[in-house]
């Protein structure tokens, strides 16, 4: 007899390819937040050259970063807890997605920062 741990799996569809991607996209937000944070660092330590508006843009980035990586985060696991086909793993894709779109559509320029910036871009894929 199966246990119910083992039904629940049998019924649950995932699909590792999608799995794949938001773990993928977690990463990229994540190297990405870094990188702004990082930036606002090199801004705020050069005394001559202050830019208010360019390290509050790079905090706004930072955060949308943040943001994006925490939704593919959760829709990893809605993945892995309740399938690739629930509307839990569904909704949270589309908010993922539209983080992702959100995080890539504000970022400002980089100017001093003193590494390479995160491997630009991750190509959206919509998987709801």
């Amino acid at each position: 007899m199966k246990t119910f741990d083992e039904l629940r799996e049998a019924k649950i569809k995932i699909d590792n390819k999608f799995v794949s991607y938001h773990k993928k996209a977690e990463a990229h937000h994540t190297q990405y937040a870094n990188s702004h944070d990082t930036e606002r660092t090199n801004i705020q330590d050069d005394d001559d050259d202050y830019d208010e508006e360019n390290d509050n843009d790079h905090a706004d980035a930072e955060d949308a970063h943040n943001d994006a990586a925490s939704a593919h985060k959760k829709a990893m696991d809605a993945a892995k807890k309740n399938g690739t086909d629930s509307t839990q793993y569904k909704s949270a894709a589309k908010l993922a997605y539209s983080s992702s779109e959100n995080a890539h559509g504000n970022d400002p320029d980089f100017e001093s920062i003193k590494r390479s910036p995160a491997k630009k871009k991750l190509k959206l894929m919509k998987t709801f």
